[in-house]
C-alpha cells in the first residue's frame, strides 16, 4: 500500500513546476519632440534566431511598430532574416531594432545589459530603463537622445497543462477517497 501511495503522490507532485513562459511587452520612448517610438512584444520561450556569446542575442520575425510623437504609426514591420531584427546587445548593452542593411525607422540604443544568462538562453528583465543613442553624424545629428526602455510582463494567469492535470488528479482522488468510505446505516424497529 505504501509503494502506491509514494508513486500517486510522485505523480501528482513530480509535474508540477514554476512557469517558465513570459509574454513581455517592450516599449522605447524618446525624450526629444521629432523622434520615433516602438513597441513590441516577445515571447520568452521563443528561441533566439542568432546568438553569438559574449555579444548579443537576436530574434527575427518580431512584429515592432513604430510611431512618431503625434501617435503617426509609420510602420509595423515584422522582421525576417533577410530584413530588420530585435537585437539585445550583451557586450554593451541595450537594444538594436531595425533592417541591419539600414532603415530610416530603426533605433540603435545603448545602456544597462537586458537581460541574464547566456546569450543561448537568456533571462530577460523586466522594468524600465534608461537607454540613449549614438548620433550617426555628429555635424547633421549632434543630439544625444535620451529614451526610456519599459519592459512589463503582460503574460496572463492561466495554469499550464500540468498543473490542470494536477489539480483534476487530486478532485479525483478526493473523490475516490469519499466513494471508498463505507457507511454503515443502523435501521432499528419497533417490534
Amino acid at each position: 500500500m505504501k509503494w502506491k501511495s509514494l508513486v500517486a503522490f510522485a505523480a501528482l507532485f513530480g509535474g508540477a513546476h514554476a512557469a517558465d513562459a513570459a509574454l513581455l511587452l517592450y516599449q522605447l520612448e524618446g525624450t526629444v519632440p521629432g523622434k520615433y517610438t516602438a513597441s513590441f512584444t516577445l515571447d520568452t520561450d521563443r528561441v533566439p534566431s542568432i546568438s553569438i556569446p559574449n555579444n548579443s542575442v537576436r530574434y527575427n520575425g518580431v512584429p515592432i511598430t513604430f510611431t512618431r510623437p503625434n501617435s503617426t504609426v509609420v510602420e509595423t514591420a515584422a522582421y525576417s532574416n533577410s530584413g530588420p531584427t530585435f537585437s539585445v546587445l550583451t557586450s554593451q548593452g541595450g537594444v538594436f531594432l531595425g533592417y541591419l542593411g539600414g532603415f530610416p525607422t530603426q533605433f540603435s540604443v545603448y545602456g544597462p545589459q537586458l537581460f541574464t544568462g547566456t546569450t543561448t538562453a537568456p533571462v530577460f528583465l523586466t522594468g524600465t530603463f534608461g537607454l540613449s543613442d549614438i548620433p550617426r553624424n555628429r555635424t547633421t545629428d549632434p543630439i544625444q537622445v535620451n529614451y526610456t526602455l519599459t519592459v512589463t510582463d503582460i503574460s496572463s494567469a492561466v495554469p499550464e497543462p500540468a498543473t490542470w492535470a494536477m489539480m483534476l488528479v487530486g478532485f479525483g482522488g478526493i473523490g475516490t477517497a469519499i466513494r471508498r468510505r463505507t457507511i454503515t446505516t443502523r435501521v432499528s424497529s419497533a417490534a
